[in-house]
């Protein structure tokens, strides 16, 4: 079961629900967030728009000091045979949104079931 961090200047959050973790996100956005997997964690720092996984970054654009916002959601995909569900996984979405010279950019983090990833975006 995967868990969520929300990490603020004076505390951290651990969240087991991702309904909860938007929720609170929402009233108050952390300076980083990150979501732990068995053993792989994978997180952005809202603060500076980097993306990382299990410690290391893996993205960070050029940015200009930006409100970066957070993105945060779950893709399920079930397969039924009949009635019946065979099979269902869970791939999880995380990253930051921006405006910048009047272009909405967007970085994300798409974490396949199997643990692999990778980066996708927009503008």
């Amino acid at each position: 079961m995967p868990e969520w961090v929300l990490r603020y200047k004076d505390k951290s959050i651990i969240c087991t629900d991702i309904t909860e973790a938007n929720k609170l996100m929402k009233e108050e956005q952390p300076e980083e967030f990150y979501i732990v997997i068995g053993n792989s964690c994978f997180g952005v720092i809202l603060t500076t728009g980097q993306i990382w996984v299990n410690g290391n970054v893996i993205c960070c654009d050029s940015i200009p000091k930006s409100k970066f916002r957070f993105i945060n959601f779950q893709r399920v995909k079930i397969t039924y045979s009949g009635k019946e569900i065979v099979d269902k996984s869970v791939e999880y979405f995380l990253g930051w949104q921006t405006t910048y010279k009047g272009k909405n950019i967007q970085r994300m983090i798409n974490i396949k079931p199997d643990l692999t990833y990778e980066i996708i975006g927009k503008g």
